[in-house]
This record gives structure tokens, sequence and C-alpha cells, in this order.
């Protein structure tokens, strides 16, 4: 009997036996595997990139750092600080940050002697043979009027310059005229109202007054102390006194003022001439000062650098590139045609 509700069966489908492949076991050679590893779809999170990108910025900066200097990343001021060594800075003070007023006493001749009472003869100073004669009283009264400013203006720093320029000399010009102010007891007749010292102010001391040991000529005297001011005080002045010879104020306020870009407005000089007649003294000060100096502002070349180089027989020279390093291209400049510096400077 044959049974009708029985279908016959079908073949299947060609395509279907090619889809049904057995899976295949053999191994993939290591170029598969790295391009598979190529264009696999990456798994990496937004952080992960962040701390990738921050790895590689640091690794720039620090080769950066290496190839440019230390000094690249350093703001102004802490790259002045910075060419002070360690060893150094360590020692130093809080500087005198409230001071502004730079009162400064240009040195002449070295006071040799200890007891004030020889400052006004020739026997107790290292002179010139044209120094002698009534000089030594003139230098007294410039010590004297800068320290009256100084005492009477709480916010000035007394500076003496001179540098060791006698070769029979055992300190500098500017120590000596320390030496003597305080052997005189000059600051304390001006810390009293009627200008009378006690006892108590003769044996006080007077803080605000350092010195400045390296000058070799009146240039050297403004632009050294200006740059021991600011490694006193921490910072340049804001205005500047000077007291010297009468018979120099044109050199000082022309010539080294200028040359220094120093405003006028902030500039003041006080001028104390001899006793004697001046005639000789003011003629052979434009000869020999006044005029060398307006053909060469700088003193760095002929006569003028012949006259450093004989005033420095101990061959002694300033910190002052590293203390006052924003000084450091004018203290370098030597123009060839007596150009002005062109510069930044810190009082621009």
């Amino acid at each position: 009997m044959t049974n009708t509700s029985m279908s016959p069966s079908l073949p299947y489908p060609v395509t279907s036996h090619s889809s049904r492949r057995k899976p295949s076991f053999h191994r993939k050679s290591s170029g598969d595997l790295s391009l598979d590893f190529l264009v696999k779809r990456a798994r990496t999170t937004n952080l992960a990139v962040l701390l990738l990108g921050s790895v590689c910025a640091v690794s720039l900066l620090v080769n950066l750092r290496v190839w440019l200097g230390a000094d690249v990343f350093r703001r102004p001021a802490d790259r002045a600080v910075s060419r002070i060594p360690h060893s150094i800075r360590a020692t130093l003070q809080s500087p005198h940050s409230s001071l502004k007023h730079m009162v400064m006493v240009p040195g002449h001749a070295i006071f040799t002697g200890c007891d004030a009472s020889q400052a006004t003869s020739d026997e107790g100073w290292i002179l010139e043979p044209y120094q002698k004669g009534g000089s030594v009283r003139t230098y007294v009264k410039h010590i004297t009027k800068a320290a009256e400013i100084a005492v009477q203006d709480p916010e000035a720093l007394l500076i003496y310059s001179g540098g060791q320029t006698r070769a029979n000399a055992d300190s500098t010009e500017a120590t000596s005229y320390a030496r003597l102010a305080k052997a005189g007891n000059i600051y304390s007749q001006y810390q009293t109202r009627d200008g009378t010292a006690s006892s108590s102010l003769a044996n006080q001391d007077f803080a605000r007054v350092t010195t400045e040991d390296y000058a070799l000529d009146s240039m050297e005297n403004l632009l050294f102390s200006i740059a021991r001011f600011k490694e006193f005080v921490g910072h340049y002045p804001s205005r500047i006194t000077v007291v010297g010879y009468g018979m120099k104020r044109q050199r000082f306020e022309d010539v080294h003022r200028a040359a220094l870009r120093w405003p006028q407005m902030a500039f003041k000089y006080i001028g104390i001439d001899n006793e004697a007649d001046t005639a000789e003294a003011y003629a052979g000060e434009k000869t020999s000062g006044l005029e060398p100096f307006m053909k060469d502002s700088y003193g760095c070349k002929g006569v003028l650098l012949a006259k450093r180089r004989q005033r420095n027989p101990f061959r002694r020279f300033h910190p002052y590139h590293q203390s006052a390093p924003e000084l450091t291209g004018l203290l370098e400049y030597c123009p060839k045609k007596n150009e002005m510096y062109s510069g930044r400077l810190p009082w621009d």
C-alpha cells in the first residue's frame, strides 16, 4: 500500500553545501597576525590617550631643557638669582628692600689711618702729587655731606665707591672712606635733631651704608654703584645723588648719566671743590677727564682703558655680571664710534 502522505525528499542546494565548510585548523603566519592586530578595533580609552600625551609632553620639555639650557623656562627674576651659586646665596641675609635712594661718594684716594684726627693731613693718605696741599679736607667734606643726606633720608643707602687703586695700599678707596666716617663718628651728629652727638649715638653704627670696591674711574663709580645697590638692596634705585667735586659735575651729569641713560629728573649732583683757587683744577679736569670721556663715553678704549689697567695693580674684578645680570650688556658695551648703548635697561 502506497503512503501518499509522505512527500519525496528534496536534495540540498549546492550553495548550502559550500557554506557548511569545516573549520580550518591551518596556523596563520606572523604576517597575518600583524595585519590582524593593525586592523583590529582599538580599545584604548580617552584617559589612556591623555596619559600618553602627557608623558610625551614632559619628555619633550625635558629634552628642550637639556638642549637649550635650564634658564630657558625660568622667569627673568629667577634667572638672575640662579646665576649666583647656591653655596653663595645660602650665606646671604635678606635684602634691604625698602631702600630706594642711592647716595654715592666717588673715591679719590686711600685713607691709611684709624684715627680721624689724621684725616685732614696729607700724611694720613696715599696721594698722587697733584692731590697734596688741601684735597684731603675736601674728601672729608664729601663724606660728611653724603652722610648727612643718607642719615636724614630713611630710604637712602650710602655707597662709597673706589677700588684698590694704589700698589702700596692694603685697602680700597671705598673701604678707607667708610673707615674714616666711622672713626670720626660722622653719622651720629646727624642722628640727633640738634646736630650734636650723644655718647650713646657716638658708639652706634649707621646701618644704611656699604662700599663698592671695584671702580677704577668715575664712569665705573656710577655704574658699579648702581650694580652694588641692586646687590645690597635686591632692586635698582629709583633716584641717585652723587656727592663729589664741583669741577666734575658736567662729566657726571652730561656724560656718565647720559651714557647709562639714567633719567635726568632722578639724578642730582652735589659739587664741593677745594678751598683754594680752582682755575687750574677745572682746566685739568677738562683736558684729562671731561674731553676723553666725551670721546669714549664708556671708557673702554685708548687712554681711559690704560688708566683703568694702571689703577688695578692687584688684578681685582667685580661680581656684577652675576649679582646684577640685567646690566651685563651695559657692562660689556664698547662701541666703535661712541654710540650710546641701545639695549634694554632696568630703569627704562
